[in-house]
Formats: C-alpha cells, sequence, structure tokens
C-alpha cells in the first residue's frame, strides 16, 4: 500500500498566529470564571498552481478572565490564527463544510494550547480554554441568518 491510499481527502497544510496579545492586571486568578468569544471567517475557495482547492480559515478567540466577587477583569488574552486547507477531490459545498466541522477545530485546539502556553510563561495560573461545540456553533450563526 502506497502513502497516498491512506491520505484523506482533505488536508490541513498550514496555519501560524496572525496577532496575540496578553493584558494582566491582577496575577492571582484562582477565584475567577472564564469568558470565551469567538469569530470565525472563512475565504473564497481557490485554485493553486496544481490545481487544487484551497480555503484559508480565521479563527479569533478573546479570553477573559473575571474576579467572582467584583467581576474585575484580570486576565484579557486575544489569538489570531489563520489555517490553510487543501482538497483534490471534494466539491465546494462539501469541502468548505469540512473546514467548518473538521478544520476549524484543529485550528481552536492550536489556540488553547497557545493560550495554556502564553498565560503560563506570563507568570500566572495557566488558562485553559474550554472546548468547544462547533456544531452548535454554526447551527446558531445559520438561524441568526434566516
Amino acid at each position: 500500500m502506497e502513502d497516498n491510499d491512506v491520505l484523506a481527502d482533505f488536508q490541513f497544510v498550514d496555519s501560524y498566529v496572525k496577532n496575540s496579545s496578553i493584558e494582566i492586571n491582577k496575577r492571582d486568578i484562582k477565584n475567577s470564571r472564564l469568558e470565551v468569544g469567538l469569530s470565525i471567517a472563512i475565504s473564497n475557495i481557490s485554485l493553486n498552481e496544481k490545481n487544487e482547492k484551497i480555503a484559508d480559515a480565521k479563527l479569533y478567540i478573546d479570553v477573559k478572565v473575571f474576579d467572582k466577587k467584583n467581576e474585575e477583569t484580570l486576565v484579557k488574552i486575544e489569538v489570531e490564527m489563520l489555517g490553510k486547507f487543501l482538497t483534490k477531490k471534494l466539491e465546494d459545498k462539501e469541502f468548505v463544510e469540512y473546514v467548518k466541522f473538521s478544520g476549524i477545530p484543529m485550528l481552536s485546539q492550536q489556540v488553547r494550547a497557545y493560550i495554556m502556553s502564553m498565560s503560563s510563561l506570563s507568570g500566572i495560573n495557566s488558562i485553559i480554554v474550554p472546548m468547544i461545540n462547533f456544531e452548535s456553533y454554526f447551527n446558531n450563526i445559520e438561524n441568526e441568518n434566516n
């Protein structure tokens, strides 16, 4: 069996952090609560020089850590990550669905690890971003647009 026989029709080919920031107002975040916001954009599909379909996706996550008692903002983190996805066989509509439900979750895991590392290296307790239900997220967006 050749390597190409087991490769999926959908590939995650590149990613990078475009922007990130951390603002620490207080380092003690033990008695806190977390808020997570996100924004997702998937670009139009284009063809590369090998006639493969490429889609770019942007995942922006902002995390705010609040003091439970007085609602003071203790920490604010923002991360914008870009990813590139490729297919040779999928139709456009199916390709976008793969990006939404497979690609974006892959990017989110990278952002989660990035935020954990950034917070830890910044001298505060590691901030672990909760898992996100992307099926629910995209269904809510679709319902809002109808």
